[in-house]
């Protein structure tokens, strides 16, 4: 037996060495890169961090489809336990992983009505900048002494449905619950936890295809919504964008809703869940990505590669959204890869991972303008 497993590894070994040179892995190919976007709008970056941001251009994409072709060549398909490359995605979730979001972005109008509550704000973030400068420790630490920076947000769900078949956007209270542990998950970074407050369901096949703010998505989040600005409401349903296409979520970030409270609140496709039929999106990151527009996030390929970008100072410019979990730099005039693995991009659940430190803190900032 022992022989058996030795020969085996001179396979895996053999076949790596192989592949190793196609991907052209040397001493050179790991970097380190500052972003020198600046964050407009957002917490000053030397009073948040005292120094640029670095990330790696690691090619680990790479090295990790290299091993598992490795594996599967040497022991087949989910051997020792390596889950299997996600299988290529169709046309149909190529169009609906480029047309994921529809967010709706405040006028210059609607910000500068909301500069006196940033204004606030900031100097709210300076005072807690203060504090922890004085107590001599580090954010991290302070923000996990003090617990969670928002104890509980209450979300609200409104099921829209045809019929009470899951193809007809019907959702089981324990499908709903899988995706609030997901939303926390993702949110644990910024310390923001998410409590389900209720659970509605509609039956209404006007209401089941919304438009970001058309006439089915006034009239039923103008009857459905509940709560404040402080409380999270989210409609599940097959939402369309202005064409008429069928998009993953949309939003509209809380600058825009603050005269209309009952136009806040996140719309997203309901087979985008955990254990969802939405290839690609089934992993629960539709609503994360719909929460963080809820939280003021812009998508990180805003502007393209032009200043100011998303507004954030370390999330490199981006010139395009990601579709695939492709490493890549699209605007190679600018510091930083693309940030494929940040939930505010396009690309598929499995590839993201998690905020970056100044989105968190253009979190708090939002929600000291908007929701406290």
């Amino acid at each position: 037996m022992a022989r058996h497993q030795s020969a085996a590894l001179w396979v895996v070994i053999a076949i790596f060495a192989a592949h190793q040179p196609a991907l052209g892995l040397n001493a050179t190919s790991i970097s380190q890169q500052t972003t020198g976007k600046a964050a407009a709008g957002v917490l000053s970056d030397s009073a948040a961090s005292g120094s640029g941001n670095t990330k790696s251009s690691v090619k680990s994409s790479q090295i990790g489809d290299a091993w598992r072709t490795v594996i599967r060549q040497a022991f087949g398909a989910g051997s020792l336990g390596v889950k299997t490359t996600p299988a290529a995605p169709s046309s149909q979730t190529r169009s609906l992983l480029g047309n994921r979001c529809a967010a709706l972005l405040p006028t210059a109008q609607q910000l500068s009505a909301a500069a006196p509550r940033l204004q606030a704000a900031q100097l709210r973030m300076e005072e807690e900048q203060a504090a922890w400068a004085t107590a001599g420790a580090s954010e991290a630490r302070l923000l996990a002494s003090y617990g969670p920076l928002v104890k509980k947000i209450k979300v609200y769900w409104h099921v829209i449905r045809t019929g009470t078949s899951y193809r007809q956007g019907n959702l089981s209270r324990g499908q709903i619950n899988r995706q609030l542990a997901k939303l926390n998950q993702s949110f644990k970074k910024a310390n923001i936890y998410f409590m389900l407050a209720g659970v509605d369901y509609t039956t209404n096949g006007g209401w089941f295809q919304p438009a970001p703010n058309g006439a089915i998505d006034m009239a039923m989040k103008q009857r459905l919504h509940r709560g404040s600005m402080k409380d999270f409401n989210v409609y599940s349903c097959v939402p369309l964008n202005s064409k008429g296409m069928a998009i993953a979520g949309y939003s509209e970030l809380p600058a825009r809703v603050t005269g209309s409270p009952y136009r806040d609140g996140s719309v997203i496709l309901h087979t985008t869940l955990p254990g969802g039929t939405e290839p690609q999106l089934n992993l629960g990151m539709t609503l994360v990505h719909e929460a963080g527009h809820w939280l003021s996030l812009q998508h990180t390929f805003e502007g393209g590669c032009n200043f100011p970008g998303d507004s954030i100072g370390d999330t490199a410019y981006e010139a395009a959204a990601s579709t695939s979990c492709t490493v890549k730099n699209t605007c190679p005039q600018q510091p930083g890869m693309d940030p494929i693995h940040n939930p505010m991009n396009y690309s598929p659940d499995w590839c993201m991972r998690e905020f970056s430190t100044m989105q968190v803190r253009a979190m708090r900032k939002a929600w000291y303008a908007y929701r406290s």
